[in-house]
């Protein structure tokens, strides 16, 4: 996804957020799930996630990330239940908010 580039990023950095909630399902089928961001390819570091909850992953940047004013900002799962007859959908987190926060 593209998202735009904070405006006090270049001078003082910023905070990638995205808040989710990890539901019974997938915690109970595959244990765990471990999630990254990647922005504008450059991998974040993971964390993992064993039980059900809402939660928020959160990464500062350098202002050396804001050198325009779109972001290309991808989040990924090391693993998610795949989909069946009953859901075409693959199945992991269920996201509530993505972007930006001011440090």
């Amino acid at each position: 996804m593209v998202l735009g580039s904070p405006g006090a990023g270049r001078e003082k950095g910023a905070r990638i957020v995205l808040s989710f909630v990890l539901p019974d399902v997938p915690i109970q089928k595959l244990k765990s799930i471990t999630l990254y961001a990647v922005v504008n390819g450059v991998a974040l570091p993971p964390d993992t996630y064993s039980k059900t909850g809402e939660y928020r992953y959160s990464r500062d940047l350098p202002p050396s990330f804001f050198t325009a004013e779109k972001m290309n900002v991808d989040f990924h799962l090391d693993k998610t239940i795949p989909p069946s007859t009953g859901d075409l959908r693959e199945l992991g987190i269920v996201v509530s908010a993505i972007g930006f926060e001011n440090k």
